[in-house]
Formats: C-alpha cells, sequence, structure tokens
C-alpha cells in the first residue's frame, strides 16, 4: 500500500503528463510545465514520461521501480534492483 501512494503522489507531482490505466503507464506532453532545474552533478534525464528532464540519481540515491518512477542514475552508477522488483533499487557503481 506504501509503495502505491508512493507511486501514486509521484504521478501526482507529474501534474496532467501520466495516468495509469489497466496497469499501463500513458503519458500526454502536451501543456506540461517541466520545473527548472539547477545544477545537476551528474546531468540530466528525461523523467518517466519523457516529457521534462530531471537530475540523474547519485550514488546510494532511489532508482528504478515500476517505469524508473524512482530516477535514473547517472553515468558510471546502475540501478541495482530491489529483491521486490516493483520497489525502488539503489543506484551503485557500475565497475
Amino acid at each position: 500500500m506504501l509503495y502505491f501512494l508512493a507511486l501514486l503522489s509521484t504521478i501526482i507531482a507529474m501534474g496532467k503528463s501520466a495516468a495509469i490505466v489497466d496497469d499501463e503507464l500513458i503519458c500526454t506532453c502536451t501543456d506540461v510545465l517541466c520545473r527548472e532545474l539547477g545544477h545537476c552533478a551528474l546531468g540530466e534525464v528525461k523523467d518517466i514520461c519523457g516529457c521534462c528532464n530531471e537530475c540523474a540519481r547519485d550514488n546510494g540515491e532511489p532508482c528504478g521501480g515500476i517505469y524508473n518512477h524512482a530516477g535514473i542514475c547517472g553515468i558510471g552508477l546502475r540501478c541495482q534492483p530491489n529483491d521486490f522488483r516493483q520497489l525502488p533499487g539503489t543506484c551503485v557503481s557500475d565497475k
């Protein structure tokens, strides 16, 4: 239940760009206002809908999950999945 609430809050925070219908993510990038990013130490990546940029995740930060809702790791890192595949993983060094 907590996981569902976290996913729902992520989608609500994205505004009208995403919805889940019949367990499928449906994205609409029309009229989406993307927030302005400050400095992203590991660069920028697209959000789960590909509408807006967000900062890439750093070592030890959450990543992945359903539709990568928890974010994408920066260069030189990979997302170590959670044992419960639907939950977010953690960014770790890919070395």
